[in-house]
């Protein structure tokens, strides 16, 4: 592969985050190479806060010279590495992929824990964030229902509420040995009861 005038081998190598304004910010001059975008611009189509916020967030992108401001520095434009970054990441979809919006992570559904079914035995591992108070008095009314040496299988999408509505549990009850594990290849959290 040969490298441009200005590419350096850890301009080739930067990656912004994806979804980041910056990334967001180098594919749109990726498809449009010939604009140039004021702060204001920039802070208006990619829906930012305010045009103060833009420039700390395109500084890494300008110090790789993969942005550069136009004349007086009313706008940013593709700077002098741009086209060799461009076209060592077309291959990969990485422009593309990192221009995309992280999307909201939807919450899980109700927790009925009467419809969790409970089994027998203690699934042993193979192998954050706090739960809303609703679903930690689910969570505790579940492993209310818990008997010795019996667990219950919940839908991955809970993963994150359920370990920390279990932490909970096990600190307001101590005699409990209550654990949570989970099985990301099944795409369930399970809830053990060990006495």
């Amino acid at each position: 592969m040969t490298r441009a005038l200005g590419a350096s081998p850890s301009t080739l190598r930067y990656r912004p985050e994806s979804g980041s304004l910056a990334a967001r910010v180098l594919a749109f001059f990726a498809l449009n190479p010939e604009e140039e975008l004021t702060s204001a611009d920039i802070a208006q189509k990619f829906d930012v806060a305010s045009s103060s916020h833009v420039s700390p967030s395109l500084t890494p992108p300008m110090a790789h010279g993969l942005l550069a401001r136009g004349p007086g520095g009313a706008g940013y434009r593709p700077g002098p590495a741009f086209a060799a970054w461009v076209e060592h990441h077309r291959h990969e979809g990485t422009v593309r992929a990192v221009a995309q919006k992280p999307q909201r992570i939807a919450p899980p559904p109700p927790l009925d824990p009467f419809a969790v079914p409970i089994a027998g035995g203690v699934i042993r591992p193979t192998g954050g964030r706090g739960a809303p108070m609703t679903l930690q008095f689910q969570v505790f009314t579940l492993l209310e229902r818990l008997e010795p040496n019996t667990h219950a299988e919940l839908p991955w999408a809970y993963r994150h509420l359920i370990s920390a509505a279990a932490t909970r549990y096990r600190k307001t009850h101590p005699d409990r040995q209550i654990g949570c594990t989970r099985d990301e290849a099944r795409g369930v959290v399970v809830l053990n009861r060990y006495a």
